[in-house]
């Protein structure tokens, strides 16, 4: 049976519809010219096509390419085949979940700054740690981190580079490299180096772009769906957003900008203030997406939604970090397109999209105090199709339609024992877990199978991250035992300690604790 999800009257469906199995199968004429790879029936689909609607029993069919060939409701043809069937009675089929904004190098260093607010955090993160690993290392924490996301469920990445000033070509490539050798599909984000002048940006720019396409690893490689820019935006004033904006535009490349994150107030006016730079540099548009977003102003969100300019939420570094709740039913009646994403594992802790999208649902809801303002279907999509759309590569995943790729997970309500099933939308998105991930598919192959990678040795990955972190470490106390004891903390010791706590409030008149003083206030 096809079932169409309702939601309340004022957002996207009206009552549960019935409609006839004649609504037929969804098939591309590439399913009869090759053995397709693989099969699954008998399962509960949701295909998360807009349509709003799910097949109590249905199938999906990938074909030898690794795209969607066919899905439909009911039996599988008895024509149809494959190298692979399963037979997925009592589970649940759907799109594998995307981030669309990451930062997959953080993932061994969870836990950190856990009472600070995000600029309190960036000192004890990236000011104790940063500074102490190299190329080679973050080849694998990156790795480490894509690996972690495959296994949660997520099966496209888009991965905000690290962005701390004096980093090179081979240490961007080396965080592709080993993002891309997770099994996943990325989208990296190049970062400019604010350090650097426009010429020297322009150079390196160019040559990683250039090595990028000798290597296979740009926008040809099957499991790269675009290539992106990462920009610091005005978190370092006008100057160096136009610098950023104009390279983007020079190369044609989307850019995502982390903007509006911390709710400080003198750091949010400032912020605020500045918001036209960004038409200054005629970006605002769908090259242009705002990571975070979450301190804005009417006006900001008129004009993003007119431009359509998207954003990404995060909800769940942002309840960690007390960054605040972006109002996204507001900001979709102003028209702006929202996707999801985990951010980095540093300050979401769990690279969880179960539980971003639970966390993000409930406070919507508590905000409001209303249980329709916002619907499981609502969050389903900005972790699928939502951030396909918001990353410009809808045509390619974050549904399961066909053409699309065969990226898919395989949920078993039984696991933990959530069942029985009775809307399986609402199930997904308020009842299951990590827990109850059976399979994660890429292109129609499993690398994910009950929590176990199939094609990439996580052991070796695992270990070679806990010997690395350990040498940073040793790095760490080496400098802890050279400070003061006076600055001690409760959690890790960190450079500038002392100045973070005596700077209790931004103004014109400070610097910026991280990134430097805004060179223009408007």
């Amino acid at each position: 049976m096809i079932r169409h999800h309702h939601t309340s009257a004022a957002r996207l469906f009206a009552l549960t519809l019935s409609l006839p199995l004649a609504f037929g199968a969804l098939t591309s004429a590439s399913a009869a010219e090759a053995e397709a790879k693989l099969l699954i029936e008998n399962a509960t689909i949701i295909p998360v096509d807009g349509s709003g609607r799910y097949y109590e029993i249905g199938y999906v069919l990938i074909d030898a390419e690794g795209k969607i060939a066919s899905v439909g409701a009911g039996q599988a043809p008895d024509s149809m085949s494959a190298e692979q069937a399963i037979d997925a009675t009592g589970k649940i089929v759907m799109p594998g979940f995307l981030s669309g904004h990451s930062h997959l190098y953080q993932s061994p260093f969870r836990g950190i700054g856990a009472h600070h607010n995000l600029m309190g955090w960036i000192y004890c993160y990236h000011r104790t740690y940063g500074p102490h690993y190299d190329a080679s290392d973050l080849y694998w924490f990156s790795k480490h981190g894509a690996m972690d996301y495959l296994g949660h469920g997520i099966t496209t990445i888009y991965d905000w580079t690290l962005n701390a000033g004096g980093n090179t070509v081979d240490e961007y490539v080396d965080l592709y490299r080993g993002s891309l050798d997770s099994g996943a599909r990325i989208i990296f984000g190049y970062g400019v180096d604010l350090d650097k002048s426009a010429e020297e940006n322009h150079s390196m720019l160019e040559r990683y772009l250039e090595i990028i396409k000798e290597e296979g690893i740009d926008a040809s490689h099957p499991r790269v769906p675009a290539v992106w820019m990462a920009g610091l935006g005005l978190l370092n004033g006008r100057e160096s957003t136009l610098m950023e904006m104009s390279l983007a535009k020079e190369f044609d490349l989307p850019i995502q900008v982390h903007y509006l994150e911390d709710p400080e107030p003198n750091y949010t006016k400032i912020q605020q203030g500045l918001f036209p730079v960004y038409d200054e540099a005629g970006m605002m548009g769908a090259n242009l997406n705002f990571a975070h977003f979450i301190n804005v102003t009417d006006p900001i969100l008129e004009r993003t939604g007119e431009s359509g300019t998207t954003m990404v939420w995060n909800p769940l570094s942002n309840g960690r970090l007390a960054s605040g709740l972006a109002d996204i039913p507001h900001y979709e009646e102003m028209g702006i397109e929202v996707g999801m994403g985990i951010d980095g594992q540093a300050s979401a802790d769990i690279s969880d999209p179960f539980e971003n999208m639970r966390m993000g649902l409930y406070a919507t809801r508590m905000k409001y105090q209303d249980a329709t303002i916002m619907m499981p279907i609502d969050v389903l999509r900005y972790h699928t199709i939502g951030t396909a759309r918001v990353l410009g590569i809808e045509e390619q995943v974050g549904s399961l339609e066909v053409g699309k790729w065969g990226d898919l997970i395989l949920i078993d309500p039984r696991s933990m024992e959530t069942s029985p099933v009775i809307n399986p939308i609402e199930h997904v998105v308020l009842a299951c877990s990590v827990a109850n991930l059976e399979t994660v598919f890429v292109a129609g192959e499993a690398v994910v199978e009950r929590g176990e990678f199939t094609q990439v040795d996580y052991e070796e990955t695992k270990n070679e991250v806990t010997r690395r972190v350990a040498l940073v470490q040793a790095k760490v106390d080496a400098d802890h035992a050279a400070q003061d004891p006076s600055v001690m903390d409760q959690g890790p010791i960190f450079r500038g300690l002392t100045e973070y706590k005596d700077q209790k409030h931004f103004t014109e008149d400070h610097e910026h604790p991280t990134y430097g003083k805004p060179k223009e206030v408007e």
